[in-house]
């Protein structure tokens, strides 16, 4: 081999070393037939940020699916609440709030101008989070396991 052939090739054994990371995790709703989740898809090859997907529908699909506001770095935190029996809410970074209707499987976007902590209105129950936990693995993590963290605030893997 050439150099140039050894440097192609250690080039490209790079390239499959630093491939795109992709990350799911999913929650089957209590008394519902339905699933949602949150894909992620590295954006960046060596940086951590992440195109992000949410889905939701029955238990065994079909999915909807729609892209949520690209983490940029540190922002992947997705909380998920139950406004009322038959509706949950998606709230993340970006300027959209994210309503599940059960009844009958749907995502409705909504856009809000107003900070990620005034988009949930008073009286509705924190299920918990899509996001990374202290052993860097993203998976959803119920209100049981830890308390709500504030969207859009970076915080130290604990």
């Amino acid at each position: 081999m050439n150099p140039a052939e050894i440097g192609a090739l250690v080039f490209a054994s790079a390239l499959v070393a630093c491939s795109p990371a992709e990350y799911s995790a999913q929650y089957s709703i209590p008394d519902a037939d339905a699933v949602v989740g949150v894909q992620l898809t590295q954006s960046h090859l060596f940086l951590a940020e992440y195109d992000r997907v949410l889905f939701f529908g029955p238990v065994h699909g079909p999915f909807e699916r729609t892209q949520l506001f690209p983490d940029t770095g540190g922002y992947s935190l997705v909380n998920l609440y139950r406004q009322d029996a038959s509706t949950l809410l998606v709230n993340t970074i970006g300027n959209h709030v994210y309503r599940l209707r059960l009844e009958s499987p749907g995502i409705t976007e909504q856009m809000m101008n107003i900070p990620e902590r005034e988009r949930v209105p008073a009286g509705t129950e924190y299920l918990g989070a899509f996001d990374f936990d202290k052993s860097r693995g993203w998976r959803f993590i119920t209100a049981g396991d830890r308390t709500e963290r504030e969207i859009g605030k970076l915080y130290a893997n604990e």
